[in-house]
């Protein structure tokens, strides 16, 4: 439809990356992306387009979905108030609009039902079942989870399931593994290469299938997802509270603070002069070292993630994409939906 002249897009990152979290946590397929494109396809022959192709496409705006709307909208406000001199009093404000009410009272009877329906079709089974049970989302697996609880405290199971599930959408993760197509030339051709040697129909422009891409081992497909995620920085802070006074580079930190912690790995560690670096820091400075390059972390390279038999190993080099433990971010489940 574009006939070769670019085009807006940022708006497609943010209904896919919708419709994929949306998937993951509830276990539904909204198919936004799919009728937004049908939708599209529709109006070609109704649009015209500029007769430069240096010019921006003419694109139809199609509406996004009513719960990617009410998502944005809310993600929106909190940009909104963090911008603001009085944060807290201006999201107060926020929430106090009609169309903040409309909008949440939207999304909590659509979760809330969601969860419910759920519920409903989990609670009559026996702990054997339960035990057995695919977990096909993140809400299957929550409910899961407190019902066996029920069932092992010898509660009943009709206690009220808390409508706790939150969606978070990052939409510019979508965004930044295109730019990094586009900077890397080189790595772009090389992961269309290894595509279409595993996929060979996809050189003719004919969609693999779901399943296929699922059961085909696709190494530097992988490793691109891995190093894209480490320079991107998707963890941007680890918070740990400090139990003892103590002192970081000369600043003392006393005790009971919460200290954030950046776990980016993405280019060179900062020069820090030795004499302001504890005799516990200059003994283990040597550790980072012998797992990471220094002179090539400014590099993007998909390979490093690759052994020495070309086989994928996210365990090449320590980095902690979503974090670690049982509060590891949901985002980790949704790797194999951003390959496909």
């Amino acid at each position: 439809m574009a006939g070769g002249r670019p085009f807006y897009c940022f708006d497609d990152f943010d209904v896919a990356a919708f419709e994929l979290i949306w998937e993951l946590v509830f276990g539904t397929n909204v198919d936004a992306i799919k009728n937004a494109r049908n939708k599209v396809l529709c109006a070609t022959s109704d649009t015209v387009q500029p007769p430069s192709l240096d010019s921006p496409a003419r694109i139809p705006v199609i509406q996004k979905p009513d719960m990617c709307e009410a998502v944005s909208f809310f993600i929106s406000t909190v940009a909104k108030s963090l911008k603001s001199v009085s944060q807290t009093w201006h999201l107060w404000y926020l929430r106090q609009q009609p169309v903040y009410k409309r909008k949440l009272a939207f999304k909590n009877s659509t979760i809330d039902g969601l969860i419910e329906s759920t519920r409903s079709e989990l609670a009559g089974l026996s702990e054997g079942q339960l035990m057995e049970l695919k977990e096909s989302s993140a809400l299957v697996t929550g409910v899961r989870r407190q019902l066996l609880a029920h069932i092992r405290q010898g509660q009943p199971v009709d206690v009220p399931f808390p409508a706790s599930v939150r969606a978070e959408i990052h939409d510019e993760l979508f965004m930044i593994l295109v730019a990094f197509l586009i900077a890397n030339p080189d790595k772009q051709e090389k992961l269309r290469k290894a595509l279409i040697d595993v996929l060979p129909k996809g050189s003719n422009g004919e969609q693999p299938s779901v399943k296929a891409i699922l059961s085909t081992s696709i190494p530097y497909l992988e490793a691109y997802m891995e190093e894209s995620m480490r320079a991107a920085n998707t963890s941007p802070r680890l918070v740990r509270r400090t139990t003892t006074d103590t002192q970081v580079l000369g600043y003392s930190i006393p005790k009971g603070v919460s200290v954030l912690l950046n776990p980016y790995i993405g280019t060179q560690p900062l020069d820090i002069p030795e004499h302001l670096r504890s005799e516990t820091s200059r003994n283990s400075k040597g550790n980072f070292e012998s797992y990471w390059d220094v002179s090539g972390m400014d590099d993007f390279q998909p390979e490093r993630w690759l052994a020495e038999d070309g086989s994928f190993n996210p365990r090449q080099f320590p980095c902690l994409t979503f974090s670690a433990g049982p509060r590891m971010c949901y985002g980790t489940l949704a790797d194999t939906d951003a390959c496909i």
